[in-house]
């Protein structure tokens, strides 16, 4: 049977913003690690095509990255 390992925050649902990895430390105990979304990929405005060549990015950075 394989060891349970328990959500480490408030929210217990496998929801889409609440995907984790389990993760062998170690020490040798399995944890969690939360992942962040993944990003889109940069589409045209007038068309909507996905532009090439250009790399997803995280929200967070998305904002900041000039493309020329």
């Amino acid at each position: 049977m394989a060891p349970r390992v328990t959500y480490r925050r408030r929210l217990s649902y496998n929801t889409k913003s609440n995907k984790a990895k389990i993760v062998k430390t170690p020490g040798g105990r399995l944890v969690f690690q939360y992942l962040k979304k993944r990003g889109s990929v940069p589409k045209c405005k007038d068309t909507g095509v996905k532009l090439h060549g250009q790399q997803r990015l995280e929200q967070e950075v998305d904002g900041q990255v000039l493309f020329e």
